[in-house]
């Protein structure tokens, strides 16, 4: 589909959300997050939300969390990863643990082990300076 043409994509993105509850979940969510009135809007109100050009101005300690099946940042975390210069940790999860959805749903308790654990980690390491 040529997305090009005019109002091609305000046309496919309420059909695509009537048949995919996932999309019209993250349209709706999105939406509501950003009060976009329009997903053409909420468009315009995400695109400036970057790290492009700057991460490597990050001097904190950062853990970068990617899920194996995320469906909306699929290899994001990845490049934010390789993007940092500071002190950094990557957490990649798995079907394995059953983390290996968008924010890790189905195993949050031990999302939250291993996030805290890292912290743990890092506090520590900076309580010694």
């Amino acid at each position: 589909m040529d997305f090009t043409e005019p109002g091609k994509l305000e046309t496919f993105i309420p059909e695509l959300m009537a048949n995919n509850t996932g999309v019209r979940w993250a349209v709706d969510n999105g939406r509501f997050t950003f009060q976009a009135k329009t997903f053409l809007e909420l468009i315009e109100k995400t695109q400036p939300f970057t790290l492009e050009g700057i991460a490597s101005q990050i001097q904190c300690p950062m853990l970068v969390c990617e899920a194996e099946a995320d469906h909306f940042f699929a290899g994001q975390p990845a490049k934010l990863y390789e993007a940092l210069t500071c002190p950094k940790t990557f957490m990649l999860f798995t079907a394995e643990d059953g983390r290996e959805e968008h924010c890790q749903f189905g195993a949050l308790i031990l999302f939250n082990q291993r996030v805290y654990e890292w912290l743990d980690d890092v506090m520590e390491g900076l309580g010694s300076r």
